[in-house]
């Protein structure tokens, strides 16, 4: 879930800063027990359009760039 945040964060976030987010990026995330959780960005960023994958652990997910908006129920 931090790692989710955390590119959700860097993706809405990259339109403030000139940085250009592409390359292949780890995070290390340190756990309770001593011991680390890798996360592997490789990224592509396009204008505002921040598309690529993410892997952590057994999981590997994609993104294509595209926002897309949450249902709400009312």
């Amino acid at each position: 879930m931090k790692t989710l945040f955390a590119f959700l964060l860097m993706t809405l976030a990259s339109p403030c800063f000139a940085a250009d987010l592409t390359g292949n990026w780890a995070v290390k995330d340190s756990l309770p027990d001593g011991t680390f959780r890798t996360t592997y960005f490789d990224l592509k960023q396009e204008g505002e359009r921040v598309s690529g994958t993410i892997r952590v652990t057994q999981f590997y997910y994609k993104n294509d760039g595209r926002r897309e908006r949450a249902a709400r129920e009312i």
